[in-house]
């Protein structure tokens, strides 16, 4: 494992354990062990509680407080798939669930640099792919049984685009690259979607979730991890990180750098799983995004999300 910890903090003594219940707020994290905390990574809308703790000496952590689903699976990957696996991550300091809310405590690495789904380079694409290569490696055809497979069945993500439509097409039809898109969308999923086993997949690959220092990328946000297709890390990143311009001129070079780290499949198939779950993924942002006002969004929410909407349909477009 290549777990990035340059504070080396020992915070397991100062994890509650689940009989005495997991703290609700960053305030309940206060005493002995920690004399204030701020807000970080507010404006890129995880899911989760995010704290920067700080000691009277000025060291710091990161905590995590969010759902016991967040949290369980996270918590699960720090401590029985990152330990053998040679992929950059957050040092994990400790971490507990109860029956409502789970906490996660990392190693804080600033001062790196956030990546920001909104400032993307093509620089940054291979080095993480690569990284998700050797995750995919490590568990190919042998992802724990703990972990929950990712996505739906075809039947009910049919299902679900059926009952999500009308409301997608009233909060965020304007952004649809062709509206033609969603007729008989329920009828065009590829149940699999995919080819080769299955592995461990972060499941979602974005730049928000990658931090950068010197030697690279540190993957992150692993509240989502399951198994899955590789081919699922690799459709989302590509199209998070690339323009369409960029895609037709970059795509097959990209996969191929992945192909050889990854020691399985060829392009080809590859690039065949990756339309195929592209159109999986419109379907997941029909069905996410429906019930997702943008009247309720931030602006960076709006923004990310109406992008989100234009490349993945002008890419489905683009492919006929």
């Amino acid at each position: 494992m290549q777990q990035t910890t340059p504070l080396g903090i020992d915070l397991l003594g100062a994890v509650p354990s689940v009989g005495e219940g997991v703290p609700a707020s960053p305030d309940d994290l206060l005493g002995d062990e920690f004399v204030r905390w701020e807000s970080a990574g507010a404006d890129y809308g995880y899911a989760s509680t995010i704290a920067r703790l700080f000691r009277a000496d000025g060291s710091t952590c990161i905590a995590k407080l969010g759902s016991i689903e967040d949290g369980r699976r996270e918590l699960f990957f720090y401590r029985e798939v990152a330990p053998t696996t040679p992929v950059r991550v957050p040092g994990f300091v400790g971490g507990d669930h109860d029956h409502e809310r789970s906490l996660v405590l990392l190693d804080d690495l600033a001062p790196a640099r956030q990546g920001d789904a909104e400032r993307r380079s093509l620089d940054d694409v291979v080095p993480v792919l690569l990284q998700a290569a050797r995750l995919h490696r490590t568990w190919w055809d042998r992802a724990p049984a703990e972990l929950p497979w990712w996505g739906r069945s075809g039947a009910e993500m049919a299902a679900r685009v059926l009952q999500q439509r009308p409301e997608f097409i009233r909060h965020w039809g304007e952004h649809l690259e062709d509206h033609r898109l969603l007729i008989d969308l329920e009828h065009r999923l590829d149940p699999v979607g995919w080819q080769g086993p299955t592995t461990v997949v972060h499941s979602d690959l974005h730049l928000d979730n990658v931090l950068f220092d010197a030697d690279g990328p540190i993957l992150m946000d692993w509240q989502t991890v399951g198994r899955g297709a590789g081919a699922v890390d690799v459709a989302r990143w590509l199209l998070e990180s690339l323009t369409l311009e960029h895609r037709a001129i970059h795509e097959r070079e990209f996969l191929a750098a992945y192909v050889a780290e990854l020691g399985h499949l060829t392009v080809d198939d590859l690039a065949a799983s990756v339309r195929a779950l592209t159109l999986r993924m419109f379907a997941g942002m029909v069905c996410g995004f429906a019930n997702f006002d943008p009247a309720n969004c931030t602006e960076r929410q709006r923004r990310l999300v109406s992008a989100d909407i234009v490349r993945v349909s002008a890419t489905l477009h683009a492919q006929g």
